[in-house]
C-alpha cells in the first residue's frame, strides 16, 4: 500500500453511530480511480451487469399488476407466490438496512 492510501485512509474516521460489524466502504469514494485495486473495478462491473440482468428479468413481471400473476394459479402455490414475495421483499429491506448502517432492532 502506498503512503498516499495510508494517508487517506487515516484520514477517514467511521463514525461512532457506525457498528463494528458494518463495512464502511465510503472510503473507496474518496479514492482516485486509479487507485481502486483493478479486481474491484472488475467486481463492481460484473455487479451492474448482474443488477441489470435482474432488471430484465424482472421487468415483465412488474409491468402487471401482481393479481394477475396470482389468479390462474391454484390455492397451494398462490399461497406460496405470496410468501416467497413477501420474503424477498423483507429480506432486500433486511440488507439495505445494514448496508445503510441503521440497526433493525
Amino acid at each position: 500500500m502506498s503512503d498516499n492510501q495510508k494517508q487517506k485512509i487515516s484520514k477517514f474516521h467511521r463514525p461512532s453511530s457506525f457498528p463494528s460489524r458494518h463495512i464502511n466502504t465510503n472510503i473507496l469514494l474518496n479514492m482516485a480511480d486509479s487507485d481502486v485495486l483493478p479486481d474491484l473495478a472488475a467486481l463492481s462491473t460484473s455487479l451492474e451487469a448482474s443488477v441489470s440482468n435482474l432488471e430484465d428479468i424482472v421487468a415483465p413481471l412488474l409491468s402487471e399488476p401482481f393479481e394477475s400473476h396470482l389468479g390462474p394459479l391454484p390455492p397451494l402455490d398462490r399461497a406460496k407466490l405470496e410468501i416467497v414475495t413477501a420474503f424477498a421483499i423483507n429480506t432486500l429491506v433486511h440488507g439495505v438496512c445494514r448496508r445503510s448502517g441503521r440497526g433493525l432492532e
